[in-house]
């Protein structure tokens, strides 16, 4: 499957993969801005306004935007993250024009008024309450924000309390104004469809956004240390996150197959030594977070209190073991469960739409599946040593939430 790219002359891009054996259509429109870009704004702005556009529009109200894609058969979404918004659909192929004309109108026509404000608002503080009712995602906000602190690539996507009650119509306009310009924006489709009709079309609805800027990042700053927030809940749960790459950097392959060697299924090393012969977790994992400039190796353990000090000081040692890798076989394995996810993804209309996007966004061109297996292939156990001594030697943050 080959790509293909358009840019407009404001400098909106365009980008498809063509699936003519299947009989729908995924798009979605990409926002190269996120929680990281709120230095200047109040945390939780860029969430706030991809709820805020779902409330109606001149031409739609909410419900009417809603039954609009319903009366399709299709699926609307969005999603805020650190480095991207995005507002993405699926629907049949013929519908497709419907599709392009129901994204311009949600975020451009979207009115944004102090009304509808404040009932939103009191919608996402119950968003922000469920966090803080769900400790096992509460802990990798805790920890970005220990591993980030005093900066915007550490506050969390949703804001707090009091930096949504900053919030009104005028600062969404104005954030909507200074961010979403057509240069830091990518719409892309994968599924049933011709590109120069898709690209004409999105011209027509597209074409008269402002080109604005690419939004660049303040480079994001790391700090080491260890806190615990104390929570009357059952388990202690633990975080451990160590300096990362950035996505720029090619060593991120190596990490990632490093990650999954330490905690990426049922027979990696945290799995097998933490849940299966010491019993010490029923959840256990790692992950790997990728940022333009910026990245973090993490493991995750939900622990009985009494048992956090051996299963943190478990973590530390499997982590440090990777320094002197020598096992083929589980190297084999990692990068087979790294292609295989690759290769399931590309099955998927809406997860090609989403790569493709965030791709074009990250790299300012789509990264070949065959370029991306041979990056991975190419890792060798020296590069695991390499990876591991690199990341697991250096200052860590762990952050623990529980009763004690």
């Amino acid at each position: 499957m080959t790509p293909d790219i358009t840019v407009l002359s404001n400098g909106l891009r365009v980008v498809s993969l063509t699936l003519p054996r299947v009989e729908t259509v995924s798009l979605g429109l990409y926002a190269g801005v996120g929680a990281r870009f709120e230095d200047t704004v109040p945390s939780g702005i860029s969430h706030f306004l991809e709820h805020m556009v779902f409330k109606g529009s001149d031409a739609r109200s909410a419900r009417a935007l809603a039954e609009a894609v319903e009366d399709v058969g299709g699926a609307i979404n969005a999603y805020t993250a650190r480095d991207v918004t995005a507002y993405t659909l699926r629907l049949l192929k013929e519908d497709l024009p419907l599709g392009i004309d129901i994204l311009a109108d949600l975020v451009f026509g979207a009115r944004l008024d102090d009304v509808e404000v404040v009932r939103e608002r009191d919608v996402i503080l119950q968003e922000i309450g469920q966090v803080q009712d769900t400790p096992d995602d509460l802990i990798f906000d805790l920890l970005q924000e220990a591993a980030y602190p005093d900066q915007a690539f550490g506050a969390p996507i949703l804001g707090t309390p009091a930096t949504i009650a900053q919030i009104d119509g005028a600062a969404l306009r104005h954030f909507r104004g200074s961010h979403y310009g057509a240069r830091n924006l990518v719409l892309a489709a994968a599924g049933n469809l011709d590109h120069a009709a898709l690209a004409a079309r999105v011209e027509q609805h597209f074409g008269r956004v402002e080109e604005g800027q690419t939004m660049t990042p303040t480079p994001a700053r790391w700090q080491s240390g260890t806190t615990h927030v104390k929570r009357p809940v059952e388990q202690t749960h633990i975080t451990v996150g160590y300096p990362g790459f950035g996505l720029e950097d090619d060593r991120i392959y190596a990490l990632q197959v490093l990650s999954t060697m330490l905690g990426g299924g049922m027979s990696s090393r945290l799995f097998q030594d933490v849940r299966e012969e010491r019993g010490l977790a029923y959840s256990v994992f790692s992950d790997v977070a990728g940022h333009a400039g910026a990245g973090m190796i993490s493991v995750y353990a939900g622990t009985n209190p009494a048992d956090a000090d051996e299963t943190l000081a478990l973590i530390t040692s499997i982590a440090e073991s990777f320094q002197s890798a020598d096992d083929q076989q589980e190297l084999k394995r990692a990068k087979a469960q790294l292609k295989a996810g690759l290769a399931m993804a590309l099955e998927s209309s809406a997860a090609l739409s989403e790569q493709i996007g965030r791709q074009m966004l990250s790299f300012g061109r789509i990264l070949p599946p065959d370029e991306l297996i041979a990056k991975v292939e190419a890792v060798t156990l020296a590069d695991i040593q390499a990876t591991a001594q690199h990341c697991f030697s250096q200052e860590r943050c762990v952050v623990t939430l529980g009763p004690s």
